[in-house]
């Protein structure tokens, strides 16, 4: 019976206290709990700039890609250059034309004759 007492009283005191430590930090004199108004406020504020934070980690690695990409085909450009310059080559060269008396004009894939020039 006296053990029984003694966990009643035991567990009485402990929720007695449990009360007392679950009572939020804002009844301090030194603590004061902003209104509900305020916290949503500011959490709408701080999940805006997560969002936006976002975003602008997206939009970085994108740029990133895009960089990486740009630099792998302007590292191609000499040889694509090259390869140009090589064919026009062979095509003077195939068409037994002397480049003193005509031009070429790659775009349409004809040479032309150079205007004579009058003195």
């Amino acid at each position: 019976m006296k053990n029984i007492i003694a966990v009643m009283l035991l567990s009485t005191g402990l929720f007695f206290g449990q009360d007392k430590a679950d009572k939020p930090k804002s009844e301090s004199k030194d603590v004061i709990q902003m209104n509900d108004q305020s916290q949503n406020k500011i959490l709408k504020a701080e999940k805006e700039l997560d969002d936006i934070i976002n975003q602008e980690q997206d939009i970085q690695l994108q740029v990133q890609n895009l960089v990486k990409k740009y630099q792998d085909l302007d590292s191609k450009r000499p040889q694509a250059i090259v390869k140009v310059n090589s064919a026009t080559e062979d095509a003077w060269k195939e068409s037994g034309l002397d480049k003193k008396d005509y031009n070429i004009d790659v775009a349409n894939f004809t040479f032309t004759k150079k205007p004579v020039e009058k003195k």
